[in-house]
């Protein structure tokens, strides 16, 4: 059989009762010039039986069993296998919309950028329908592309995630990125930032092609967000990324992404189970490097630049982070503070 123009690539635990429903999806495509790749990660129910069933004589499907590596395992033993000029990374439990894997092709064949970037729909549940994301259409490439990247990251999901992302085969092998197997939390997004590093262009569509099912089980919220050392993992590739001896907006966009990540781990924090003694301890761990302050809101705005303060302060108190996460009139009242600093102003 030839190499197929794509390789889709689906890690599978325990999703019998799910991963039928995207396969099907993706068989129902009219483009059919792929190869589907099916890693069942150790899965303790009758996953595999699934699987196996699903391929049955189909010589696109591909099954594979390992034991449970966790996701970043599965994946790369699936860019193991993988023949394709392009490489697409779903997950069991959610879905496609009809039409996507065309779309996909067309817009990578048309645009020949490194990476193209797509929108994608949240599943809600039943009764709430779906909301919809199209970020803007984009064409970055050069010395464009770092800013542009980290301030999607700093502003929206859209560089965030795995499953809106096609990647080229040739550039993964060529340097021989893998996903982090000790990491289970912002794995995918270190994978992102090696795999850009070594890009020259990005292209981003609006049209929302994955649909992601937030009331999955297993997309509920994951322990692994709170342990700093994975945090830690995710700023030192962010350092890597932003690469030595930054300029000035380059400097201020990664500083401020540090400081945002420090302002969601509280909320995580603050809204797990934990215990409240265990909920401070991780506060005073919470991880900012060497981040600093902007000293002007000339390269991340006014909003960001007092969303900075405002995270500089709580990350003197635990106690007032704490407060600050768990409530909304914390907040607002921490911000009342935060303005009393010195105004931004552009050069």
């Amino acid at each position: 059989m030839s190499a197929p123009l794509l390789t889709i690539i689906i890690p599978v635990y325990n999703a019998a009762r799910t991963v039928g429903q995207i396969t099907a999806s993706i068989l129902a495509e009219e483009f059919q010039d792929f190869e589907l790749i099916l890693v069942d990660d150790g899965s303790t129910d009758n996953t595999l039986q699934v699987l196996r069933k699903i391929k049955s004589g189909n010589p696109r499907i591909i099954v594979r069993s390992q034991r449970n590596g966790g996701p970043s395992s599965a994946r790369n033993t699936g860019l193991v296998k993988a023949r394709g000029t392009y490489v697409q990374f779903y997950d069991a439990d959610d879905d496609i919309v009809p039409g996507a894997l065309q779309v996909l092709m067309d817009n990578a064949q048309r645009r020949g950028a490194d990476l193209l970037v797509s929108g994608w729909n949240i599943d809600l549940a039943a009764k709430h329908g779906y909301k919809h994301i199209a970020p803007p259409k984009a064409q970055v490439q050069g010395e464009a592309l770092r800013p542009f990247v980290l301030r999607s990251i700093g502003t929206d999901g859209t560089l965030y995630n795995l499953w809106n992302k096609l990647f080229r085969l040739d550039i993964i092998r060529a340097h021989n990125l893998k996903f982090r197997e000790d990491l289970r939390f912002g794995e995918d997004v270190i994978f992102s930032f090696e795999y850009i590093t070594h890009s020259q262009s990005l292209a981003v569509i609006s049209h929302p092609l994955y649909s992601y099912r937030a009331d999955s089980e297993t997309s509920v919220f994951s322990s692994s967000a709170l342990v700093p050392e994975y945090r830690w993992a995710n700023l030192e590739a962010l350092a890597r990324f932003v690469g030595e001896n930054p300029g000035e907006e380059l400097r201020d966009l990664h500083d401020w992404i540090i400081w945002r990540w420090l302002l969601s781990y509280y909320r995580m924090v603050a809204q797990s189970t934990l215990p409240r003694s265990e909920k401070l301890a991780l506060m005073r761990r919470g991880t900012i490097g060497n981040a600093q302050l902007a000293r002007t809101a000339a390269h991340i705005g006014a909003k960001k630049w007092l969303l900075e303060r405002i995270a500089w302060l709580l990350r003197g108190s635990p106690r007032l982070a704490l407060f600050c996460a768990s409530t909304v009139n914390g907040v607002k009242r921490l911000i009342v503070r935060a303005k009393t600093l010195r105004a931004p102003h552009s050069r």
